[in-house]
């Protein structure tokens, strides 16, 4: 038994040291690793990183990735390819990941996720709450209220991909593009059930200048439709996929004209190279498509917004049957 711990870095020399401490100070029996995937970082992250290596050359291991023959690279893209390296990498059977400028706020995260997955062999994956803090020290604590079905949790709900803690049996499920937080979060759920778990175990930073936080509406609405894209190859929770999507789809289907600017060229390009019912590039060229196509996205868009209305509506029935069982 052994915990692959991937951390996701890019020019986060002020934070890196925290993350890195807040897996090497868990109080855990449990062997673990930690693999640090660079993605080219010339702020000096990549010393610190070298410096921790050579103090635990038997728990850190680390990489870089190229970043010179990269023109307007995709932050998501970016990340999923580091994330896959390090699986590749991973020695262990458990699994979580972290960004650079995240950390773990509780010690004994390690022990008490793998230990739950270790005695309830029938979940494939555990996740807990979370809190977001800020550099001021304010923070709001996120909880989930209870346990619901994969499906449910998919169609409407969020997590951070570092509350998790999942077995090896998820990378069998990667999508083929999308391994970031909320590609990975669908590739866990495919792989079996997951289970939520009363405690508040990690910190997410909020940053004005991190890169989601610099991508408008537009940017953010395409990321999340190049993965609904990506998701449709998998032929699985589709339903649910529609109703997680329908706010990015009604989004870009208003606002398809801005998809013409040059700022989101880099996601059209990347588009046409798995072009087969892609979303994106039929709102793109909404206005050229034939009346039957038009309609199909005009169905697509209602049916997403029904879907998204019945599934909040299910998954507040299900909270409310958990919480009264669990009491």
């Amino acid at each position: 038994m052994k915990l692959s711990v991937i951390i996701v870095s890019y020019n986060e020399k002020e934070y890196i040291e925290e993350a890195i401490d807040s897996c090497l100070n868990q109080i855990c029996d449990i062997p673990f690793e930690i693999i640090i995937g660079d993605d080219g970082s010339n702020d000096g992250s990549v010393e610190i990183i070298e410096k921790y290596k050579k103090q635990y050359p038997d728990i850190i291991k680390f990489f870089v990735m190229n970043r010179e023959d990269i023109i307007d690279p995709i932050p998501s893209i970016r990340v999923s390819n580091i994330i896959k390296k390090a699986f590749k990498i991973a020695s262990g059977n458990y699994f979580c990941i972290l960004s650079a400028d995240d950390k773990f706020i509780d010690m004994n995260k390690f022990s008490f996720q793998i230990n739950f997955l270790e005695e309830h062999k029938n979940y494939s994956s555990c996740y807990t709450d979370f809190k977001k803090f800020w550099n001021d020290e304010s923070e709001v604590v996120i909880k989930q209220k209870a346990s619901i079905s994969n499906s449910l949790f998919w169609a409407y709900k969020y997590v951070h991909i570092s509350c998790f803690v999942f077995n090896r049996k998820v990378l069998n499920f990667v999508l083929d593009n999308f391994c970031d937080d909320t590609g990975l979060i669908y590739s866990i759920f495919l792989a079996g059930k997951s289970k939520h778990l009363d405690k508040i175990t990690f910190g997410y930073r909020q940053r004005d200048k991190s890169i989601m936080h610099e991508a408008d509406k537009v940017e953010l609405s395409i990321i999340e439709l190049l993965l609904y894209n990506d998701i449709l190859k998998k032929n699985k929770y589709l339903n649910s996929s529609l109703s997680r999507f329908s706010k990015p789809i009604k989004y870009l289907y208003d606002n398809r004209k801005q998809i013409e600017n040059d700022k989101y060229k880099k996601y059209i390009k990347y588009s046409l190279k798995d072009n087969t019912n892609n979303l994106l590039l039929q709102l793109k060229n909404y206005d050229s498509l034939n009346k039957k196509d038009k309609i199909k996205i005009r169905v697509i868009i209602i049916k997403s917004a029904i879907l998204r209305k019945i599934f909040l509506f299910m998954g507040t029935i299900s909270m409310k049957i958990n919480y009264f069982i669990g009491k």
